[in-house]
């Protein structure tokens, strides 16, 4: 055993040479702040403008149609642009988010249209199809594991904030003025990227040696990487000798597994309700009647998601990805089962009193938050980056942002169809029964990535 000096030593020579790498993630994930921002927008002011006729003559049906158009460019960005990252490098691509994101604020800031507010809603979609394709591969490829582990979530963390800031703005602010303040974050993001380095994996790819040991210099804290290098060489030489081709992400065995258990934990997160509630939540508090109206519940609803997911990151890495997804499904599973169990008989059994119960489905969501945070929220964004091979990387990731967009957009419109045809209880049963389902789907589709390296799990995947 190591005397207790030479262990404090070598943590604290950990924490240092983490820090840059810890920086960069911070810094990166900045775009996910933006993106939060934007991806929230209809929610506070969808109603607004078609209640403004003044500066604004939209109907509310036209205003609900802006809710569609970020999803469907999400899909198209995430394929077109698929290879873009291995071209260009991950860096660049990610400093380009900031110009579709400057942009969709700069349109809704000068928006008297439906026309104006579409494009802004495409260049929304554009800029959200960048984020979910390239973060997850640069936060994956900069950071060791248990960084990653620990940090890899502060894309989930930044998004949710930038949700709760959005609709901060929206209680007291107009459209354009809220565009206005929100402006200045992608291009604080665009600035602080400039002090980041390329991911070494890209600099090796394109047989750049020596900007690969200067990033991995940078990102480490140290000199002396030459054998790390060497390694992620090594590493990286293995994986791009397999072939990398649209049809190998289903021939070889590793990139099908890979892409099966990236599908599934983003398809069993969305058809889960997990997004869809979020965006929902305001009206979804509205509906179950409570004597606090539904502007405080929202508040403590979006203040408490962030504080749970930051929390939840340590829980994540010393438990393990795959126990806490499987935990985090089947208590969500249950708990969205009692909120559908008391929405049937508030709906359908007129003659039970439940008035003294009002706020039993407000405390039942406020603990399917809880669940969440701890596996649905975080998990499939921070595997995103780990599970596929740097020959296939980019297209793997595309296909999840694809799914992403598809299943997004999908839910929404299974959400407001089963609650306007059979009722509000009806989407709670259909996003429990896919949470239990998938529950016990998972142990055997999701790999387990904690304290391992990206080639130990592609190891994993072959084996």
């Amino acid at each position: 055993m190591l005397p207790k000096k030479i262990c404090e030593d070598v943590k604290i020579f950990n924490r240092k040479h983490h820090f840059p790498q810890i920086l960069a993630i911070l810094i990166a994930a900045l775009c996910s702040l933006s993106d939060g921002i934007l991806m929230s927008w209809t929610s506070p002011f969808i109603l607004k403008i078609s209640e403004d006729k003044t500066n604004y003559d939209i109907t509310e049906n036209q205003a609900s149609m802006l809710t569609t158009i970020s999803p469907v460019c999400l899909m198209i960005t995430s394929l077109l642009f698929s290879n873009s990252c291995d071209f260009f490098g991950r860096k660049k691509i990610l400093m380009s988010i900031a110009l579709p994101q400057l942009l969709a604020l700069a349109l809704t800031a000068a928006s008297n249209s439906i026309w104006t507010l579409c494009l802004s809603r495409v260049c929304a979609g554009i800029a959200e199809g960048f984020v979910l394709t390239v973060l997850p591969m640069y936060i994956a490829e900069i950071s060791e594991p248990e960084v990653r582990g620990t940090w890899g979530n502060v894309a989930t963390i930044f998004v949710l904030l930038g949700s709760l800031l959005i609709n901060l703005a929206g209680s007291y602010c107009s459209v354009k003025t809220a565009a206005y303040i929100f402006m200045p974050v992608p291009v604080i993001f665009f600035a602080l990227m400039f002090l980041l380095p390329d991911s070494p994996y890209f600099y090796i790819k394109v047989s750049e040696q020596k900007k690969a040991r200067e990033s991995l210099c940078w990102l480490r804290g140290v000199e002396e990487v030459d054998h790390i290098l060497q390694q992620m060489k090594n590493e990286l030489d293995q994986q791009v000798a397999e072939a990398g081709s649209w049809c190998d992400l289903l021939r070889l065995p590793n990139n099908r597994r890979a892409l099966t258990a990236g599908l599934f934990l983003r398809f069993s997160q969305q058809f889960g309700g997990s997004a869809t509630i979020v965006v929902y939540v305001k009206y979804i508090f509205e509906k179950f009647e409570i004597d606090l109206g539904a502007e405080v519940p929202t508040l403590i609803f979006s203040c408490l998601s962030i504080v749970l997911v930051t929390v939840s990151a340590s829980v994540v890495e010393r438990v393990g990805r795959r126990k806490t997804y499987m935990f985090s499904l089947l208590t969500s599973g249950l708990v969205l089962l009692m909120i559908a169990a008391y929405l049937i008989v508030k709906e359908t059994i007129v003659s039970v009193d439940l008035s003294s119960l009002e706020w039993f489905p407000a405390a039942l969501l406020i603990l399917y938050l809880i669940c969440t945070s701890f596996g649905i929220s975080n998990v499939p964004t921070l595997m995103t980056g780990e599970i596929f091979s740097s020959s296939i990387k980019a297209k793997g990731i595309s296909v999840l942002a694809l799914s992403y967009g598809f299943s997004v957009f999908l839910t929404s419109i299974i959400f407001h169809f089963l609650n306007s045809e059979v009722g509000l209880f009806c989407p709670f049963l259909f996003f429990a029964i896919v949470n239990l389902v998938s529950f016990f789907l998972s142990s055997q589709i999701v790999p387990e990535t904690k304290g391992k390296t990206l080639e130990q799990i592609q190891d994993d995947l072959r084996s």
